[in-house]
Parts: structure tokens; C-alpha cells; sequence
């Protein structure tokens, strides 16, 4: 990849395809100096577990979380002192995003399929539409404020796993019991 962008100049990038810093690396070093905003997709998985829900962005991060690779993507991003916004989105819905879980929930009550939730089912999370997100993404390019900042994004109020079954259960006119 680098060698077909080496003679290629961007105003900005939209890096959404890297989990692990050596992902992403190979773009960081290639346009240091060259570009003016970079926009990384993080996640809100890098937070440490919480009983208070949603997460904001100064919340502790956990080292050990399962995408603690983009949690070294963003320090190599500072360290490399690259103009950059993080966006930490949750899990998120809509039509032609790029892990579209809420598939999973409306095959199984399709189905008829008993849907597992993890723990009591009380456990609290974040959704985010795609749309959301794609404006979002959109709207820190170009604004200088964005620089150096990290962002979460997803709905305002946090649901249970059994409040995301039942309502799925709801939209496709089943019994959410």
C-alpha cells in the first residue's frame, strides 16, 4: 500500500481499517508532515468497564482491553505529534454499516431462536447509528478545534442487552417477551 501512495498527497485521512498500531503505522509514517487532519476510528471498547454509563472521553482506558491496539494507535498518533481526531464510536446500527450486529438479534427472533445475552441481561451499553457517525466523522475535518481531540459517539441514552433484544423484538412486530 505504501508504495502505491508514496508520490499521492491528501489533505486528509480517514483511517477506519486499523485495529493494531502496525495497521495503521505504515500510513502514520508516510504522511508525517504531509498531511493536515487525520481521522482515526478508535473505539469505545478501549474504556475500562464502568458502572456509569455512557462513557466519556476523559474515562479511564483499559491497557488490556481487546482493541487496546488502537489505544496504541492514538499514543503513536501524539507521539509522532500528527494533527489528528480519534472517534470512539460503540456498537453501531444502521443500514451499510460495517458490522452490522443488529443482524444477528432480528435473524434469531426471526427465527424464533432464543437470543443469549451476556450476564443477568441488566449489563449497560452504548448504540450508535451510522448515520450519526458518518456526520460525526464528517464534521471534525476542518475544524481546527478537533485537532488533538478524541470524541465517543452514540445515542444519548445507554440500553441493556435485554432492552436491545426486546427492542428488536418490537421492530419486527414479535413478542418481546
Amino acid at each position: 500500500m505504501v508504495a502505491k501512495l508514496k508520490d499521492e498527497d491528501f489533505d486528509a485521512i480517514y483511517d477506519n481499517n486499523g485495529r493494531e498500531l502496525d495497521d495503521s503505522k505504515p500510513l502514520i509514517d508516510l504522511y508525517k508532515g504531509r498531511v493536515e487532519h487525520y481521522v482515526y476510528m478508535s473505539s469505545a471498547g478501549v474504556y475500562l468497564k464502568s458502572d456509569i454509563m455512557p462513557h466519556c472521553e476523559p474515562d479511564a482506558t483499559d491497557p488490556k482491553s481487546r482493541h487496546k491496539g488502537k489505544l496504541h494507535t492514538e499514543a503513536y498518533l501524539i507521539e509522532q505529534e500528527i494533527p489528528f481526531t480519534s472517534i470512539r464510536p460503540t456498537y453501531i446500527y444502521g443500514a451499510l454499516n460495517y458490522n452490522p450486529l443488529e443482524q444477528w438479534f432480528f435473524e434469531r427472533i426471526a427465527a424464533g431462536r432464543p437470543v443469549p445475552v451476556p450476564g443477568s441481561g441488566l449489563n449497560l451499553t452504548g448504540l450508535g447509528h451510522v448515520q450519526d457517525l458518518a456526520k460525526a466523522m464528517a464534521s471534525v475535518l476542518g475544524n481546527e478545534k478537533a485537532i488533538g481531540q478524541v470524541y465517543n459517539i452514540q445515542d444519548e441514552k445507554a440500553i441493556t442487552f435485554d432492552g436491545i433484544v426486546r427492542a428488536c423484538a418490537q421492530a419486527a412486530g414479535k413478542d418481546p417477551a
